[in-house]
Parts: structure tokens; C-alpha cells; sequence
């Protein structure tokens, strides 16, 4: 599982039990550049770590594959960004126009679509 670089921290926690001082002096950094409106984590430490354990659940270590697609077959890789936006079917129907239209580029194309069809908002 892969995630965005910034966001997401607490799945990005340090090894080591939840509650010990490096963790908490963690969740105190992360929390200093929260949006100014946010509840920052500090404040609701106990009740949002109650059930986080053994961090780290994601790390920089990759799974590598390698594996053959089929002709006409394409991987979608994109961010919470665009999913928030879009389901999986219906990015795959708007690559797939642009593919049968012979669309440039087609990352330029989805995005195009997708922010005509729903405002980004945050993403």
C-alpha cells in the first residue's frame, strides 16, 4: 500500500509502542502544521490512537512485480486525489475514450474530464 507523501501520518507512525515519548513528540510536530481551523492531533491523541499498536503500517519499502498486460489492457495509478473524485470504473471509461480518440495524453485528459464533472475541492 502506497500513500501521498505528506497526509495520512498516522499511518506513517515511528516503530515503537503507541504512548512512548518519541511518538508523542511525532504526533506533536505533525500537529504543528495542521490547518488553523483542525482539531490538532494533540488534543485527541488518546481517543484517535486508541486502537494503533505496532507502527509503522506503511513504510518507503517497495513490493516490486513485474507481471505482462494484454493488448489494450493499461494500469491507472493516481492519488486519493482523483479518487476522491472519481470511481475506478469510471476512470477507466474516461482513459478508454481517450485511448479509441487517440488523446495525446491521457493523464492531461482524465484530469480535464474529472475536474469539469466535480469541483477538486481539496484535492
Amino acid at each position: 500500500m502506497s500513500t501521498r507523501g505528506f497526509g495520512d501520518a498516522y499511518y506513517k507512525l515511528p516503530l515503537g509502542p503507541i504512548g512512548n515519548w518519541q511518538h508523542k513528540k511525532y504526533i506533536k510536530a505533525l500537529s504543528s502544521v495542521e490547518d488553523p481551523g483542525k482539531v490538532k492531533m494533540t488534543d485527541q491523541y488518546a481517543s484517535m490512537f486508541h486502537y494503533y499498536r505496532t507502527p509503522p503500517y506503511i513504510t518507503a519499502k517497495p513490493a516490486v512485480g513485474t507481471f505482462q498486460l494484454s493488448e489494450g489492457c493499461f494500469v491507472l495509478i493516481a492519488t486519493d486525489g482523483l479518487w476522491d473524485c472519481v470511481s475506478s470504473e469510471e476512470a477507466r471509461k474516461i482513459v478508454q475514450q481517450g485511448v479509441e480518440c487517440g488523446v495525446d495524453n491521457l493523464a492531461e485528459h482524465l484530469l480535464n474530464v474529472v475536474s469539469t464533472n466535480k469541483s477538486p475541492g481539496d484535492d
